[in-house]
């Protein structure tokens, strides 16, 4: 019965792991989508793309982000959403140590005007997401999908 008991614990984690990093990838969307100028202007003085990709490559990006925080959201897709949002935040992880490595002054451009990062912190932030979501995804596939998603339903009703 304990087993049972922590078991339900760890899907309950993963759950609200997935809603928390879904709203991270949500707001950071949401924040990009209302000042895409801010992220424009990053990407530009990076130099890691060509200045003619900058407004495709901060649209695209932004797509990214509003898909992995919607499919984190649904149980079928899960497991392979905590795989994308790992290797997002792995990316951005890279781009804020080549931002401190080449002493970009312009701000991460991650969330807009609401957070403006330095590098580290940038890198600190990917590094827990990307944890986060590898822990999660391992939660999920160290069980059944139709145990697990018996169990996800049921953990929905101890949440409320």
């Amino acid at each position: 019965m304990t087993n049972l008991k922590e078991r339900g614990a760890v899907v309950k984690a993963s759950l609200m792991t997935r809603i928390l990093l879904s709203a991270v990838l949500g707001v950071a969307a949401y924040t990009k989508l209302k000042d895409p100028a801010e992220v424009i202007t990053t990407m530009n003085r990076s130099g890691l793309f060509p200045t003619s990709w900058d407004h495709a490559t901060a649209y695209a990006l932004v797509t990214v982000e509003i898909v992995l925080a919607l499919a984190l959201l649904v149980r079928n897709s899960a497991v392979v959403a905590l795989a994308g949002s790992a290797s997002l935040a792995s990316a951005f992880f890279g781009y804020s140590l080549w931002r401190g490595w080449q002493d970009i002054k312009a701000p991460c451009g991650c969330f807009g005007l609401l957070l403006r990062l330095e590098p580290w912190q940038g890198a600190l932030l990917s590094t827990l997401m990307c944890v986060l979501s590898l822990v999660a995804m391992k939660s999920l596939l160290s069980e059944s999908p139709a145990k697990l998603f018996r169990k996800e339903i049921l953990s929905l009703g101890e949440i409320t």
